[in-house]
């Protein structure tokens, strides 16, 4: 009778106590882990909505934009413009697309380290709003001088393929018949450049990230 209360005994001590559950985690740490990839999920998705996507479409409009200006440059170099309607119209399409992406980043000045990328975007949109209202305000009377002086605008056949290119002299005796229409322009939209140079003035350059490929920051 002893020997079998012994027997099983043994039987009962020899089984290793709680091997069965080992590394399995608990129901509430699957629960735990499952909320924490979702919170997870969640980020990385938020910050590639809210950041990464507008960031991407803000460094494009600001390519686009040098761009623009690179092309006006060429074509002034010239005296073709009869596509500067259709870059100003590029620039001003880019400028309103920096100004909704900016919105985006309205929870920027919730974040004591990122409010001053936020006041600096605010600042950047004021100043493409204020761009797009000077352009349109200044390029017809803009274009009326540019033909007088001898550039191409509206589409016409270039200056040099009618008549030989005016020299230095009738250039210059054209920007100076042109002066008082230049000093009236000038006139009417100063207030809007020295505001716009003034927004300028606004910007942190401690927080300016290096935007675009036209060394933005710079």
């Amino acid at each position: 009778m002893s020997k079998s209360v012994i027997k099983i005994e043994k039987k009962v001590t020899a089984r290793p106590r709680g091997k069965r559950k080992r590394g399995r985690p608990s129901k509430p740490a699957l629960i735990l882990l499952l909320i924490l990839s979702i919170t997870v999920f969640v980020l990385v998705g938020s910050i590639i909505y809210l950041v990464v996507i507008p960031a991407q479409k803000v460094t494009g409009s600001v390519d686009a934009i040098m761009s623009n200006l690179a092309a006006i440059n060429q074509d002034m170099e010239s005296k073709d413009l009869r596509r500067l309607d259709e870059y100003v119209g590029n620039i001003s399409t880019e400028l309103g697309n920096i100004s909704t992406e900016v919105d985006k980043y309205e929870f920027l000045k919730d974040i004591d380290f990122t409010k001053g990328y936020y006041d600096n975007l605010q600042v950047v949109q004021k100043i493409s709003n204020d761009v797009e209202t000077l352009l349109s305000t200044a390029l017809p009377e803009l274009k009326v001088i540019l033909k007088s002086v001898g550039y191409t605008v509206d589409g016409e056949a270039p200056v040099a393929a009618e008549t030989d290119a005016p020299n230095n002299e009738d250039q210059i005796k054209g920007i100076i018949k042109e002066l008082p229409r230049v000093i009236n322009l000038y006139d009417d939209i100063e207030s809007q450049v020295i505001e716009i140079i003034n927004e300028f003035n606004q910007i942190d350059p401690g927080y300016v990230p290096e935007i675009g490929s036209g060394g933005f920051k710079q």
